[in-house]
C-alpha cells in the first residue's frame, strides 16, 4: 500500500523531489508507490464528482483501452461531474488497435523515472528492466531508451546498450540535451566494444577464458574456511570457484 497519500502525482512529485535532492532509494520507493496504485486503479487519487464516482471501476477499464485523446476526454468529464458526458463517453465503441493510453504514457513516465534513480544507485539491472517496461508501453519513449542504453553499458552488454543509442539517435523528437548524453554514450561505447572484440578475438585464438591484458576476477560460491589440518588430506576442504574475465564470462571449476 503505497506510504503517502494524494493520488499517484503526488507520489510522482515526491519521488521527484527525492531525487533531486539525493535521496535515491526514497525516490525509488515513491515511483514504485504511484506504479502500484495505478495498477490497483487507474484513476485513484483522482477527485472526481459524487455523481460519477459510482463508474470509476468502469472509467478504469475503460481508460486502459482508449486512445489519448479519449482517455483524455473521459477524465475531463469525470472530473467535471458530467455523468451524461461519461456515460456516453464509456459506450462508445472502442478501436481494435487504439493509441497508447495516457495510462500508458503516465506508466512509463514512472518506469524510467524510477531506472534512473536506480542508475543513480549503481544498479544497473533493474534500470534495464524498468526502462524495457516502460518501452512496451511507450516503444519510441525517449529516456527510456537512452537510460536503457546506459544501464547496458554499465552491464557490459556493449552491443544491445549500442542498438539503443542508435534507435534514440533516430528519433525525431529528441531533445538537445539527451542527444548529448546519446552522443558521448555511442563513442564511449563503441571504443569499449572494440577493446572487448580485440580481446575476444585473441582469446579464441589462443583458446584461452582470460586475455594476459586482462583482470581475473575470482568469486568463490562459500566462505573459505579459517583453519584446515595438515597431514594426510583427509580434512581437505571441497570448494567452488567461479572465473570470470571483463566479458562477464564466467566458469565454474
Amino acid at each position: 500500500m503505497p506510504a503517502l497519500g494524494g493520488g499517484w502525482e503526488a507520489l510522482k512529485q515526491a519521488g521527484n523531489d527525492a531525487y533531486r535532492e539525493g535521496r535515491f532509494e526514497e525516490s525509488v520507493a515513491r515511483y514504485s508507490d504511484a506504479l502500484a496504485l495505478l495498477e490497483e486503479c487507474p484513476l485513484q487519487g483522482v477527485a472526481v464528482e459524487p455523481q460519477v464516482e459510482g463508474l470509476q471501476d468502469e472509467c478504469a477499464a475503460h481508460s486502459r483501452s482508449a486512445s489519448d485523446e479519449e482517455a483524455a476526454a473521459l477524465a475531463r468529464a469525470a472530473l467535471a461531474g458530467d455523468l451524461q458526458r461519461v456515460q456516453a463517453l464509456l459506450s462508445k465503441p472502442q478501436r481494435r488497435e487504439p493509441k497508447p493510453s495516457e495510462l500508458a504514457v503516465i506508466r512509463a513516465t514512472l518506469f524510467a523515472n524510477r531506472a534512473q534513480a536506480f542508475l543513480q544507485l549503481r544498479q544497473p539491472g533493474p534500470a534495464e528492466l524498468d526502462c524495457s517496461a516502460a518501452l512496451t508501453l511507450v516503444p519510441r519513449h525517449p529516456k527510456a531508451l537512452v537510460r536503457r542504453a546506459l544501464a547496458r553499458e554499465e552491464l557490459g552488454k556493449l552491443a544491445a546498450a549500442l542498438q539503443d543509442l542508435e534507435d534514440a539517435r533516430l528519433l525525431p523528437d529528441l531533445p538537445p540535451s539527451l542527444a548529448k548524453v546519446v552522443s558521448a554514450a555511442r563513442h564511449r561505447t563503441s571504443v569499449a566494444k572494440a577493446k572487448d572484440d580485440t580481446l575476444l578475438a585473441d582469446c579464441t585464438e589462443q583458446h584461452t577464458l582470460v586475455h594476459p591484458h586482462q583482470t581475473l576476477r575470482l568469486h568463490f560460491a562459500e566462505p573459505l574456511p579459517l583453519d584446515m589440518a595438515v597431514g594426510d588430506g583427509s580434512a581437505a576442504t571441497s570448494l567452488s570457484v567461479n572465473v570470470a574475465n571483463e566479458f562477464g564470462l564466467w566458469r565454474g571449476l
